[in-house]
């Protein structure tokens, strides 16, 4: 609106106060002014033409197994409803599949060679102390007059970019007792996994799955989703735009979910994997050796493989966990249209990385394939009522550039990612010509890393060994001909020169060593 409009509407409601002071406050006339001035056009406008506000919604381990990309098995109506109000991306790819450089590097705009993030399980290592707070999407935000807010699970480790927050992250992760909880809840199945660890000689995990008669607050996501709710309404009566995180665990495991939703899928009907076992001709390296899910209890060890049942069951609660997630952003974004803050927010929604349940013969995340790096992400503006779609080709890292310009900010200038608000204009168009994104193997930075190369029609990976940037293996799939990588053709005399092509591609786009 523009700023006349401000003044005439202003005008007019002083032209009649004026008019009722004149008439010894005539109470009727009084009451109808005060209520143009609630509903006048210019009013609301000056409330909408604040920076829009961000609610950006992070899913740890969700695959696009939702309804919106086509799993008819998925009971996701939540998920389901806010893609059909938003730009769906079918290749949306993060950095690297697994949680705390997934994480770091969309909440950086930074590839993990650049925070030197690369190990979940090093707690040592915070995106906190690889880059300033004003650097992080959230700090940044809070640095141009935003309200920037956490609750659940947004970097790997709550406590991490402590200083670009408003407000400490609000986690129930934090509280021994919760996390406890978050893990079992039944007393019992704890004391024989505590059986089983001492039995095992391995460090107390959890079962892999629960299946417990708890409403939604009985678990940490739950819970948490609660202090989301209550955030929402402080935030609506602040004087700022918000930039709000809500982190949720599940479906990560273990697949821990109220009864109810298991109790959506008839376990006899759950679709088993189609590809169980590694690419032909893959590298020794392609597939992870599903050391995450043998650290649980009462799951195949090193060497063992998974039967039917075993598979069926996780596949059960992988869904059911799933299906809890999309409840709980049901009653966030539920929330958000209950305080009228929807015509001034854009949502995102977004998957951390994704996840094999049997498929390839392997279990979890850390690999370099389609399955593991592909996530979903979508974005709903203020005033979206239709799906779009784009086939266009973009990184978790140009998330932060992107919201950014939305927002009528100038993004920091070292930033890796790349602003792919175009796409939402035109939806058709191409992006970006590939995502890169590499994996280790080996602990501590001594080891092995693939780099790899997704290109429309080739995933190419070339795999390093890192104390002498030794050329160790190659991958190359056509993704055209087998989309579902299940044959590695980088041996193929044919394909030298496609192979030349992705390996002058990556060391142009300087992915690992050069």
């Amino acid at each position: 609106m523009h700023p006349s409009s401000h003044v005439s509407a202003w005008e007019e409601f002083a032209d009649i106060v004026t008019g009722l002071v004149r008439s010894c406050f005539h109470i009727p006339q009084l009451v109808a002014a005060l209520a143009f001035l609630a509903v006048s056009p210019a009013i609301a406008n000056a409330q909408e033409d604040r920076p829009p506000n961000i609610l950006f919604l992070a899913i740890d381990d969700l695959r696009p197994s939702l309804g919106a990309y086509g799993d008819t098995f998925a009971v996701t109506p939540n998920i389901d409803a806010l893609a059909a109000r938003s730009l769906v991306f079918d290749r949306a790819y993060v950095p690297m599949a697994t949680c705390s450089p997934s994480r770091a590097a969309l909440m950086s705009g930074l590839r993990p060679d650049t925070t030197q993030i690369y190990y979940s399980r090093d707690t040592t290592k915070l995106v906190q102390d690889a880059i300033p707070a004003e650097r992080t999407m959230n700090g940044f935000f809070k640095a141009n007059g935003y309200e920037s807010v956490g609750v659940g699970k947004i970097y790997h480790l709550y406590h991490d970019s402590e200083d670009g927050w408003s407000m400490p992250v609000l986690d129930h992760e934090s509280d021994r007792s919760w996390k406890m909880r978050q893990k079992m809840v039944n007393p019992e199945s704890y004391l024989e996994a505590v059986k089983w660890r001492d039995e095992a000689g391995k460090p107390w995990r959890p079962a892999p799955y629960e299946i417990a008669n708890v409403d939604d607050a009985g678990h940490i996501d739950g819970a948490n989703t609660l202090f989301a709710v209550q955030q929402m309404h402080r935030l609506a009566q602040t004087d700022k735009p918000f930039f709000f995180v809500v982190g949720i665990r599940k479906p990560h495991l273990p697949f821990n979910a109220p009864k109810k939703y298991w109790d959506l899928y008839d376990e006899a009907a759950v679709p088993m994997p189609t590809i169980t076992a590694p690419p032909e001709n893959a590298s020794r390296y392609s597939v992870n050796n599903s050391g995450e899910l043998r650290n649980y209890p009462w799951t195949p060890q090193a060497g063992e493989g998974f039967s039917d049942p075993f598979v069926r069951k996780m596949n059960h609660g992988y869904y059911a966990a799933i299906s809890y997630a999309d409840a709980l952003v049901g009653k966030v974004l539920d929330t958000l249209k209950e305080l009228d803050l929807e015509e001034n927010t854009i949502i995102v929604l977004w998957g951390d990385h994704g996840y094999k349940v049997g498929d390839y013969g392997a279990f979890n995340k850390h690999t370099n394939l389609e399955i593991d790096t592909r996530v979903p992400l979508m974005i709903s503006m203020p005033g979206d009522r239709e799906s779009r779609r784009t086939s266009a080709i973009v990184e978790t890292i140009d998330l932060f550039p992107t919201l950014a310009a939305m927002a009528g900010l100038t993004a920091p200038s070292d930033l890796e990612g790349e602003n792919f608000e175009i796409l939402l204009e035109n939806p058709d168009q191409d992006f970006k010509d590939a995502a890169l994104t590499q994996f280790y193997r080996g602990r501590d930075g001594k080891g092995i890393m693939g780099y790899a190369v997704r290109t429309k029609d080739f995933r190419y990976v070339s795999w390093f060994r890192t104390t002498d940037n030794l050329v160790l293996d190659t991958e190359l799939y056509d993704l055209r001909e087998d989309p579902f990588e299940r044959l590695n053709i980088a041996d193929d005399p044919a394909m030298a020169g496609i192979l030349a092509e992705m390996e002058a591609l990556r060391l142009n786009k300087r992915h690992g060593p050069m």
